[in-house]
């Protein structure tokens, strides 16, 4: 051993190399198979007793270190450099257990593509959820300052006092406002009611008095099961425990706090002024000084992911000195470096995922998936995001949340796994709001219903309520404009589902919305015990049901898609005719055969030389090369069909698409593709994802092509009715009724006709009957316009 090594680890170190050096395993293995097992295993034992006579006995090996047991002691090193946030570190205690039954649901139901896709994410977060410090990220924050105090509950056993509302003097008051006294956290919530003048929501700009200055909350009720006490104007008032917990935190030590809140400022039983205030409540988001966005109560890990959000935001404005160093690292992990312009250097892995997984819990907060928010995003002047005790603008949140997704592309990470959903469902949220925000048109109302369909609502009817109020005119002159549909709560969710359908009928003088997603009626076979009545209550399937998903994201081939485009180019199937509140119109064609094939939940995933679409050319290509009664080839309407004749921009698709979908059917590499033909073949593949997604191909006795909804079975008649953009699916659900047969406008007999139920879900595309063409048929056949009948 060399003289100059003198400390214990460096001789340790030595004797280390020098066994690596005469590994006996390796030094055998240069011998190859000339050696039996045997005298292999003789050779090895001699060897080592040489090698730990002269070098001593090998260390023993130390056991592996656990992956999350590293990152544990890196989360504590964080939370010491936080320690005002975090005064404890993390529990020394075993964790709360953190098996989530849910989870293993999610994990169970993969196929095997999609797994393979998210492997290393999987992989990792199945780690995670089974060590303690997810146990710890997801568990309550117990620093005093995060702690809410058990207020009083409103037993529901015990029968409390009704607060007594004063009234509202409606020629000058709009709402009221809250008044929140200062208090300590462990103090009652004590408040008052004042009005909120008319004057203010008729400017809503001025902000020279002080009632002007009011804050409008953005929260989600939650369970209205397990209410807590409050006092306003000296009366108890019980309020669920979201709003409680957000009382607490937003109210200030030493001064009052004004704010509109819908729970307290609108008297919820009287329906007369809650149809009048949710009217105007777009107003009252946008007359506010400012939104306070409640996200909910914090856990130890929505800390974490707010700590590196406010890292983010102190970089951004140019305040990075004041950050810790471990503080620096984790933005770093999570956003990239301070300019946000390059992804991390020296990467560690499982702490980037672990950041990562509790800012997507983040983003996961019920606020983001609820309709109002929409609204009160939009419409407000400014927002300001709070959670626990830490608060940021929402634009912050949106800069930090691309940043985020950036920097996980650039290392090839997976933003979205079927275990992290935040992400996605707030990138549709911000789009949404980013969308309705920047736009100088009004979108039609059913438009709007079908993009805030995912969204959530405690009433259904404010499916359709919460947008009535968004439009350019408001959003960016602060002047409420008028529908013409208000809000009723005294009808049921149905009649106003209903009439909101017939309403957009009339006042868009079209069917559109009946591309939308419907309920299926239920087909009658039992006509001896078939209850009318109550058939007759149940869901029309002409009104759309936006609450619904055949598939998700279906494209529309009538409207607009999330991002505020339409993928496809205006159809006018109806021709010249016109619109009347019943569906007249003709039944046109029947459909006789449905591609025997997969319904494509994801076509981009599927190359065109594979089988699936192998079925789909085979069912549209046939017999003969002439398409129907027309000189138009086969191979020219089926690609056509595939992209609903449409470019992706709203016009035809052009004759270029035809080299496109070659290329695709043949499987061509990219790389043999010219940049002009890489951007066409970029914009048919997709098209093609807009229009094949979640739909099926069908054939009709006509010798008609289409492409429509997952539910067409053989046997669904076709309609072409007035007023309507596409063809209209609808399938005979066994009820007759009498239709009068007239001569001139005459009633001369009467006949027994098929009632439908039309099959939704985005539309129906039939090559060769998108223009009008069936107009012209109908006419020279001779036939008369007549009702077809919708239930």
């Amino acid at each position: 051993m060399d003289a100059n090594i003198n400390s214990s680890d460096e001789r340790e170190d030595a004797r280390a190399t020098l066994r690596g050096l005469l590994d006996p395993q390796s030094f055998l293995d240069q011998f190859g198979e000339g050696i039996s097992e045997a005298n292999r295993a003789m050779l090895i034992s001699q060897m080592n007793d040489v090698i730990n006579k002269n070098l001593g006995p090998a260390p023993a090996t130390k056991p592996p270190v656990d992956e999350m047991d590293q990152l544990a002691e890196r989360f504590d090193l964080i939370l010491g450099c936080a320690s005002s946030y975090f005064p404890d570190g993390l529990p020394k205690e075993a964790s709360q257990s953190t098996s989530d039954p849910n989870t293993n649901k999610v994990l169970e139901k993969l196929d095997p593509v999609t797994a393979k896709i998210f492997e290393k994410e999987l992989k990792f977060a199945g780690g995670l959820r089974n060590h303690d410090l997810a146990g710890f990220l997801n568990s309550p924050a117990t620093d005093a300052r995060n702690i809410i105090p058990e207020g009083r509950s409103a037993r529901p056993h015990v029968k409390a006092t009704k607060f007594e509302y004063k009234p509202l003097n409606h020629p000058t008051d709009a709402s009221r406002l809250v008044v929140l006294h200062p208090g300590q956290r462990d103090d009652e919530i004590k408040c008052d009611l004042v009005p909120l003048p008319l004057s203010v929501l008729e400017a809503p700009d001025d902000k020279t008095i002080e009632i002007s200055r009011y804050e409008a909350l953005s929260y989600v009720w939650g369970p209205q099961t397990d209410l807590l006490l409050i006092n306003i104007d000296g009366q108890d008032f019980p309020i669920g425990r979201n709003l409680y917990s957000a009382l607490i935190h937003l109210r200030l030590e030493d001064e009052d706090r004004l704010l509109w809140i819908d729970a307290i400022c609108i008297n919820q039983d009287d329906i007369p002024e809650r149809n009048w205030q949710v009217s105007r409540m777009g107003l009252i988001y946008r007359s506010a000084l400012q939104t306070v966005a409640w996200l909910g109560p914090a856990t130890f890990g929505s800390d974490m992911a707010c700590l590196a959000i406010q890292a983010f935001r102190a970089i951004k404005e140019g305040n990075a000195d004041i950050l810790e160093p471990e503080q620096r690292s984790m933005n770093t992990s999570l956003f990239g470096s301070d300019d946000s312009s390059s992804p991390p250097s020296n990467v560690d892995e499982s702490f980037i995922h672990v950041i990562w997984d509790q800012f997507d819990q983040l983003l996961e907060r019920a606020l983001f998936s609820r309709s109002w928010v929409v609204q009160e995003i939009v419409l407000a002047r400014h927002v300001t995001i709070y959670c626990g005790n830490f608060s940021f603008p929402y634009g912050i949140l949106v800069l930090a949340f691309r940043a985020a997704y950036e920097v996980r592309k650039s290392l090839g990470f997976n933003a979205y796994t079927p275990l992290k959903t935040g992400s996605s469902k707030f990138f549709t949220f911000f789009t949404l709001c980013m969308v309705l925000g920047d736009t100088e048109t009004d979108f039609p109302l059913f438009h709007l219903a079908s993009r805030f369909g995912y969204l959530l609502a405690t009433d259904p009817r404010d499916k359709i309520y919460s947008f009535l109020s968004l439009s350019p005119q408001l959003i960016h002159d602060g002047t409420l404009l008028d529908h013409g549909f208000s809000p009723n709560y005294q009808k049921s969710n149905l009649e106003v589902h209903r009439d909101f359908t017939l309403f957009c009928i009339k006042k868009y003088n079209n069917l559109n919305i009946l591309s939308r997603p419907c309920r299926n009626k239920q087909q009658i076979t039992d006509f001896e015990n078939w209850d009318v009545e109550s058939w007759a209550k149940d869901w029309p399937s002409w009104v759309p049901d936006w609450d619904r998903r055949g598939i998700k994201e279906i494209k529309d081939f009538g409207g607009i898609d999330s991002l505020g485009m339409n993928p496809f180019r205006a159809f006018n199937a109806a021709g010249w005719w016109g619109i009347t509140i019943r569906f007249a119109g003709v039944e046109f064609d029947e459909v006789v055969a449905v591609v025997d094939g997969d319904i494509f939940i994801d076509p981009g995933s599927v190359d065109g030389d594979e089988e699936q679409w192998i079925k789909w050319e085979s069912f549209a290509l046939g017999v003969g090369n002439t398409y129907g009664d027309t000189a138009e080839e086969k191979e020219e309407a089926f690609w056509r069909t595939l992209v609903a004749d449409s470019d992706g921009k709203g016009e035809f698709a052009p004759e270029e698409f035809r080299e496109m979908f070659r290329c695709w059917r043949a499987n061509v590499p990219s790389q043999k593709l010219s940049h002009t033909e890489t951007e066409l073949y970029e914009m048919f593949t997709d098209q093609l994802f807009n229009t094949t997604r979640g739909r099926k191909l069908f054939l009709t006795k006509r010798g008609y092509l289409g492409i429509g909804s997952w539910q067409i079975e053989t046997g669904d008649s076709i309609s072409i009715l007035q007023g309507g953009k596409v063809p209209i699916v609808g399938r005979a659900n066994g009820v007759m009724l009498e239709q009068a047969i007239k001569e001139e406008g005459v009633e001369v007999g009467k006949k027994r006709v098929s009632v439908y139920s039309i099959l939704g879900s985005g539309g129906t595309y039939v090559h060769g009957l998108m223009d009008g063409e069936a107009v012209g048929i109908v006419e020279e056949e001779g036939r008369e316009v007549e009702g077809v009948i919708y239930c």
